[in-house]
């Protein structure tokens, strides 16, 4: 499998979604550039996954060019509990809480409903 082009100081990173990942449109991404195949595991399920990885593992053997893949892991979320109609607002310098209490949120204290 030949190496792509090693004068390139940079390499295209091309984020796959619903628009391009079709194999057709990885194919299409690598014939514009794209060195790299990002997947954001924050909207991928196992069978998307090993498709994903199936269809760059294709269109690379079909191109004789080496073609990475970055898995971009979803992060921690934090969520907040009820919190009154319209929000709150926070003045700075002002002190208020995090807890677990399941009651609706105020001006005092932001429930986090997760562990």
């Amino acid at each position: 499998m030949k190496h792509p082009d090693r004068a390139r100081h940079v390499k295209i990173v091309a984020t796959l979604g619903p628009a391009s990942w079709e194999r057709t449109g990885i194919a299409a991404l690598a014939e514009a550039g794209a060195d790299v195949f990002r997947f954001n595991m924050s909207h991928l399920d196992r069978a998307r996954l090993a498709r994903l990885h199936a269809d760059v593992r294709a269109v690379e053997r079909e191109r004789g060019e080496l073609l990475g893949i970055l898995l971009d892991l979803q992060g921690p979320k934090l969520r907040t509990g009820d919190m009154p109609e319209g929000g709150i607002a926070l003045q700075e310098g002002e002190k208020i809480s995090l807890d677990m209490d399941d009651s609706p949120g105020s001006n005092q204290r932001i429930p986090l409903p997760n562990k």
